[in-house]
């Protein structure tokens, strides 16, 4: 797969039969356990990152995968969709993105299943490794080297003429630093790729052309009706604007263990927009906001993944159905009680 896996929107027949065959063999509970054993780096909250280590062509790649759709025409709909956005930030706005292609399989009849592959990049090159390993000054570097990225964003915004809106997650795991050193130095002008593209935000004359009825598909089923009627505006308006980007981007160090961090990317937060001009103007930053939206946001998805384990545990264990989603055996959010920042935890 290594030799013939290309950049862009086009795929290789014989990439896309491989990728099949591991979709029709995946275990989603025990991916390890799968026909080609599977091993997960990462999880978003529909999706998840895999190495396909076993294949000696796809030794080089991982691949992001997306189970949401139901149709091919669905799925070759988001791949055009992920293809104009990366577009989109690379010609126009200027950010750097890692090569990818694009892939669309169909394991059966109701489900296909979206997957994006790039080149493996270093594992301590990823943001949120950066956090672990990093001194404390190269982590803020590194967070105000990603908002000085997304300015880029937010200036397209305010000033294209074609009625385009993009949006972008901050969290520092979709961005890596672009270095030969192992353990570069980092500072605000360091180079950045972005690397988690699949959820391609973006909005026309003030229409969202994510097809986001495929990603509600991803909820729990008891929970669809009600994010469809009442969530689903709110949590893609929130990627649209700068203060909800930035609280969630700094509230994730909190995940990561580092909301020791927190008062520091506050104040780095706060001396940033107040360097720009009054279209970016926008509420100073607290330390006690950040831990109140960090709760929220926390609280929310402990439960969506507690659910989301009953759904499988109704749809694999009573119904004898498939369940197609990958999800982590657990994740510790440490969640906080206070507004007062622990130690750096290691």
């Amino acid at each position: 797969m290594s030799a013939v896996l290309q950049s862009g929107a086009a795929t290789n027949e014989t990439d896309a039969a491989l990728l099949c065959e591991v979709e029709c063999g995946l275990n989603t509970s025990q991916p390890d356990r799968s026909r080609h054993p599977v091993r997960v780096l990462g999880f978003g909250e529909i999706s998840a990152v895999l190495a396909l280590e076993t294949l000696p062509e796809a030794k080089e790649w991982v691949f992001k995968r997306l189970p949401v759709f139901i149709t091919e025409d669905e799925a070759a709909a988001h791949i055009e969709l992920t293809a104009r956005y990366v577009d989109t930030i690379t010609r126009h706005i200027g950010i750097h993105v890692k090569d990818t292609t694009y892939f669309s399989v169909r394991p059966r009849e109701d489900l296909a299943v979206f997957y994006a592959a790039q080149r493996m990049l270093p594992a301590d090159h990823i943001g949120s490794a950066v956090l672990r390993w990093a001194p404390d000054a190269d982590c803020i570097a590194l967070f105000e080297a990603v908002l000085n990225q997304v300015e880029k964003v937010w200036e397209f915004n305010r000033t294209n003429t074609e009625g385009l809106e993009i949006a972008i997650d901050l969290q520092l795991s979709n961005w890596a630093v672009l270095s030969d050193e192992p353990r570069p130095r980092i500072d605000a002008s360091t180079p950045l790729t972005f690397i988690d593209i699949t959820t391609p935000l973006m909005r026309s004359n003030g229409r969202e052309l994510l097809n986001t009825e495929a990603f509600i598909r991803g909820c729990p089923t008891l929970l669809r009706w009600p994010v469809r009627k009442f969530m689903a505006e709110e949590v893609v308006s929130r990627y649209y604007d700068p203060r909800n980007c930035v609280l969630d981007v700094i509230g994730n160090c909190i995940k990561e263990g580092r909301e020791d961090l927190v008062p520091a990317m506050v104040e780095s937060a706060n001396a940033f927009f107040a360097r720009k001009p009054a279209s970016l103007e926008i509420a100073p930053f607290s330390i006690a906001d950040v831990f109140r939206y960090y709760r929220q946001d926390a609280l929310i998805f402990i439960v969506f993944l507690a659910l989301k384990r009953l759904d499988r545990f109704i749809k694999s264990r009573v119904l004898r159905q498939p369940y197609d989603y990958i999800l982590p055996v657990h994740i510790d959010r440490h969640f906080p009680w206070s507004n007062k920042p622990r130690a750096r935890r290691t």
